[in-house]
């Protein structure tokens, strides 16, 4: 039996595309019932409407109007990006007053509990506000998204076989796919008991490796040899002492830091689906890569 039914998702750019997507899914094999997104705006999302989604406006200065559409929600999953952070705790109130039973914040990357600064420190600080407020959140550390991490704006540019690598590349990092991701979260949010998901921690990736192993997977399956740059840590802080904004430097800087990981392998629980089964790096290269050819 489906413990939470009723899903909002807030934001269905990016990450929240992949959620909507497999709580429909989900809706179609009747797992689940409603699936409301909450979005600032609606176009685009046709696709979704069509397939049973209720698309609702969200302004993310006022979230008061929706107590009545939240009224019968069983679970909210925000999927929102940097800017829209401290929202959520308004938002977490008209949940509470609208008889929401979890709420799962914009996380969905690397650790951030204890966080002070940056990122980091508004997601934490959102965290905490959940607690004194008393509203059940489960939490999901999912390491960087494979699908996204090996892009052109952060120096990987297979097509043409040159790679600019930020920093040493022999840090251990998390990653998983967004489609495993929606997998993931949606498995054990209609398969756990509120009891297991209520103030939650959960850990998972696909695969953990260095970006120099990764490469060095790829060279080997494709038979390419990769043009390979790289950018020394001193750069990339001085790129960061320069644009604090600087996504890329950040990121890597990081990672050079030893915060590439979502926990140690006995923190994950990768095992709360059993047949999760998610992809690897390899496995979402090359499906890129076939997807340039074609």
């Amino acid at each position: 039996m489906a413990y939470f039914r009723n899903f909002a998702v807030v934001g269905a750019g990016g990450l929240g595309s992949f959620i909507v997507h497999e709580l429909l899914k989900q809706k179609v094999l009747g797992k689940v019932g409603e699936v409301t997104i909450l979005s600032r705006t609606i176009t685009g999302l046709d696709r979704f409407a069509s397939q049973g989604a209720k698309l609702v406006p969200l302004d993310y200065d006022n979230v008061n109007p929706l107590k009545t559409v939240l009224k019968g929600t069983d679970v909210i999953i925000s999927t929102v990006a940097k800017p829209a952070i401290p929202m959520q705790d308004i938002l977490a109130r008209v949940a509470k007053d609208s008889g929401v039973k979890l709420f799962v914040p914009s996380e969905f990357g690397m650790p951030t509990l204890g966080g002070t600064t940056g990122l980091w420190g508004l997601k934490n600080a959102h965290r905490l506000a959940l607690e004194q407020m008393g509203v059940p959140y489960t939490i999901f550390f999912t390491g960087g998204f494979t699908d996204a991490s090996f892009g052109t704006d952060l120096g990987f540019d297979f097509p043409n076989a040159r790679v600019h690598l930020a920093g040493s590349g022999n840090n251990l990092v998390s990653f998983t796919s967004r489609v495993d991701i929606a997998r993931y979260v949606i498995y054990v949010l209609i398969s756990l008991p509120p009891s297991a998901l209520e103030n939650a921690v959960l850990r998972i990736e696909g695969e953990r490796a260095t970006h120099v192993d990764a490469l060095q997977q790829y060279e080997t399956a494709t038979g390419k040899k990769l043009d390979i740059t790289c950018e020394s840590v001193d750069s990339l802080r001085a790129t960061l002492l320069k644009n604090p904004m600087n996504f890329r430097a950040a990121l890597f800087l990081s990672f050079e830091a030893g915060n590439g990981l979502v926990g140690k392998p006995e923190e994950l629980t990768n095992d709360l689906y059993p047949d999760w089964n998610p992809q690897s790096i390899l496995d979402v290269l090359l499906s890129e890569d076939n997807n340039v050819r074609t």
